[in-house]
């Protein structure tokens, strides 16, 4: 149990709330029937004179619905199969992920914090007005900085934070670079770097919101980077491939700054971490909303 718990597992198959023939099956269809659900989302999802602020409670659930999937997939990420094995029992003691398995688990972890699936449709938005008296928020409602307006980015910016401090875990990544010293077949520490880059800071949209969502989730990356930079207990190589990473980030926003002003931001927020490390050591996003499962009465 305590496996299947710890933010920075490993084992294949040791996860609480998952589904699917494999995690990465699982989340890949997941997110599917949550792109469905919200495309199909509406005011009827709600009952005659109730108030319209009720479908924050409803849409928060299909928003959040992949994070224990996700959760799954990551420890495929760095992953291995084990067994509490005794001698002569014949059990498989350890051994290290294949590499296919581990790539194809990291491009759906990426597909994951896409800026399309954390975009919440214009005509949601429209049905999402300040919560209505005697219905307050909860811990299990979403979390903003737009006071009682209800804001799009903040969770945006909650979903890529949730699956980031599970990808960049410092224990994942030292242990990608053990394996594949052992193996150099095996998924690298800078192919992962590369592909997180890749699906992110060069992904740009003609659509001024999806934009703006994807300039929430680089921050959000690139702040978790240069954290890893400096973590006391990420690997020196683990720390180099950090920077390594930072440097193509700040290459690609010194090219590309002038067409787009968020890369300015991406250079301010890296020189401001330089100097003022401190400061991003908090969480970037507002904390995610309650929703683990909880046992009831009826399953003691």
């Amino acid at each position: 149990d305590s496996d299947a718990r710890a933010q920075d597992g490993s084992h294949a198959f040791a996860h609480l709330w998952d589904n699917g023939k494999s995690a990465k099956d699982g989340l890949n269809e997941i997110l599917k029937v949550r792109r469905i659900a919200i495309t199909k989302f509406s005011e009827n999802n709600i009952r005659e004179g109730e108030p319209y602020s009720n479908l924050e409670d409803l849409l928060v659930l299909l928003f959040f619905m992949h994070r224990y999937q996700a959760e799954a997939t990551v420890k495929l990420i760095g992953g291995m199969d084990y067994n509490y094995a005794k001698k002569g029992d014949g059990q498989l003691i350890v051994e290290d992920l294949d590499s296919s398995i581990q790539q194809n688990a990291l491009l759906s972890i990426l597909a994951s914090i896409s800026a399309q699936n954390l975009t919440i449709p214009r005509k949601i938005l429209k049905l999402l007005p300040p919560r209505a008296y005697g219905y307050p928020k909860t811990r299990e409602s979403f979390g903003g900085k737009t006071g009682v307006s209800f804001d799009p980015f903040s969770a945006a910016s909650t979903a890529t934070e949730l699956v980031i401090n599970l990808l960049l875990n410092p224990k994942r990544l030292n242990r990608i670079v053990i394996q594949n010293s052992l193996d150099q077949s095996k998924l690298s520490i800078d192919k992962v770097f590369d592909q997180l880059i890749k699906h992110t800071f060069h992904k740009k949209y003609s659509d001024s919101y999806l934009n703006e969502i994807q300039n929430q989730i680089n921050v959000v990356v690139l702040i978790h980077i240069l954290r890893l930079s400096t973590h006391k207990d990420a690997f020196s190589k683990t720390k180099y491939e950090a920077v390594i990473a930072l440097k193509n980030i700040e290459d690609l926003s010194k090219k590309i700054k002038n067409k787009n002003n968020n890369f300015d931001q991406y250079l301010h927020i890296i020189k401001d971490f330089n100097k003022n490390p401190e400061i991003y050591q908090k969480s970037v996003s507002p904390k995610i909303p309650d929703g683990s499962p909880i046992g009831h009465f009826s399953c003691q």
